[in-house]
């Protein structure tokens, strides 16, 4: 074997007549280029042999200095370590390809998955801001007729001004919400859940409403990162429940409260207001867009709602 690359070799000469006088020379083909005569020396040795194939050839002479020329071979074989065999370097070769192959279907998918993420993006930006900048088109028009045909405001007119501000808002709102889903930074769903405590307690204050965020400690939480994607999903889940909870229920009170264990995450949305027909909002756009958007997130999200004890919105997936 390769480890097995220094050894020596003792020989001698069949003449036993004066046979202290017998002389020897010896070559290693492969590796000695010459005849090395080592006069009445009756060994060989040799170091550092590469792997390979060589004739190791010896002959002597008798006292009275006739050599026997034709001599003596042995055939020596030194295997090379495996990793300078043939097998080995077809199978390194086609490691090398198969590294290159997924770090390439790895940048397609990232690509891909960039692309979908545009796509998704420019639905939202369609179904929450579109929307808004059509009514706020419309609005301005009807504004512009009324102003034409009394030739000063109205209270319809002021009406519309009021809702063209508020759409107005709205719009900037969702997109800088949907820039922020995309954004590279990243957010573990506790970052996620303190950001929204921020941005609500303030709305649910001026509505005289009180707000409470119920979790466990960072270090009882999942740590690691959210997806674009699940930020976005999540997020806007959230910011749907609460926006219609702040908006319909006249509550007092909106809270989150949080749940983890063995890898499920729970967020109970409750509010204590007037509740709704859920069998009728169901088929609203509010809560079928709430409802895709657990799907996104490979969970579910249930809602119960009566009059007399307000709404529990519930989002389970897994994380």
């Amino acid at each position: 074997s390769h480890s097995e690359n220094y050894f020596s070799l003792e020989f001698a000469a069949l003449d036993f007549t004066n046979s202290s006088e017998n002389k020897y020379g010896y070559k290693l083909e492969g590796f000695d280029k010459e005849w090395i005569y080592s006069g009445k020396r009756r060994f060989a040795s040799y170091t550092n042999l590469d792997p390979g194939e060589y004739n190791f050839r010896v002959k002597g002479s008798n006292n009275d200095g006739v050599w026997n020329e034709e001599g003596s071979l042995l055939k020596i074989i030194i295997n090379p370590p495996f990793w300078q065999t043939w097998w080995f370097r077809i199978l390194t070769i086609f490691l090398i390809a198969e590294l290159f192959y997924l770090l390439y279907r790895y940048r397609l998918n990232r690509l891909l998955e960039i692309e979908r993420i545009k796509n998704r993006l420019a639905s939202d930006l369609h179904d929450d801001i579109a929307t808004n900048l059509s009514s706020i088109a419309m609005f301005s028009q009807i504004i512009h007729d009324e102003n034409k045909k009394f030739c000063s405001g109205s209270h319809m007119t002021n009406e519309l001004i009021e809702k063209i501000t508020a759409m107005s808002q709205d719009s900037v709102t969702s997109i800088r919400e949907i820039i922020w889903a995309i954004d590279p930074k990243q957010e573990t769903i506790y970052d996620l859940l303190i950001r929204a405590r921020d941005a609500y307690i303030m709305h649910c204050r001026a509505k005289n409403i009180n707000f409470i965020l119920d979790m466990p400690d960072r270090d009882h939480l999942p740590k690691q990162n959210l997806t674009p994607e699940e930020r976005k999903n999540i997020w806007l889940l959230i910011k749907e429940a609460i926006t219609n909870s702040i908006k319909h229920s006249c509550a007092t009170e909106i809270s989150i409260h949080t749940l983890y264990k063995n890898h499920n995450l729970n967020l109970i949305i409750m509010d204590n207001g007037k509740g709704f027909d859920t069998s009728y909002e169901y088929s609203g756009k509010g809560m079928n867009t709430m409802k895709k958007r657990a799907e996104n997130l490979g969970g579910e999200v249930t809602i119960v709602s009566n009059k007399e004890n307000g709404t529990i919105i519930n989002l389970r997936f897994k994380i």
